[in-house]
């Protein structure tokens, strides 16, 4: 959305069960293949999501906003999920998919924030997923 000219953040939640872009392998010379098998889907889940939300490819920098709510185990510490899957990972899968659709290429992100939360019923949230912010920066 624009503004007088510059463009609006736009926000928008994704519902699912977070996943982590799992380190490459190549099981054999000339194959390189992703360990985490459900790492497509949640990543075409969040491109869908940020269609439906208006997200548009513009050029220049962006600053993205990430919170990860993953779901409470009944052991957990009570907000921040201290435990895998590793923040670096979910980011890195939710950054591949927004490729392309918010900004082209990785390099456009200049500035990146991102939490991973538990889930908790009528606290933070009752749902697991990823709450997205997208700002596009004046260059």
């Amino acid at each position: 959305a624009t503004r007088g000219g510059t463009v609006t953040p736009i926000t928008f939640h994704v519902p699912g069960i977070p996943r982590a872009k799992g380190s490459m392998r190549a099981p054999r010379a000339g194959v390189v293949v992703n360990d985490s098998k459900l790492t497509k889907q949640w990543q075409h889940t969040i491109a869908w999501e940020a269609k439906q939300a208006s997200v548009r490819l513009l050029p220049g920098p962006v600053r993205l906003a990430l919170v990860f709510y993953l779901p409470r185990p009944n052991s957990a510490e009570p907000v921040f999920a201290t435990r895998k899957p590793d923040l670096d990972k979910l980011c890195r899968c939710a950054l591949d998919a927004l490729d392309g659709i918010a900004y082209s290429g990785a390099e456009h992100v200049v500035q990146l924030a991102a939490e991973k939360r538990w889930t908790l019923n009528g606290i933070v949230t009752t749902e697991p997923g990823l709450t997205v912010e997208i700002e596009w920066l004046e260059s």
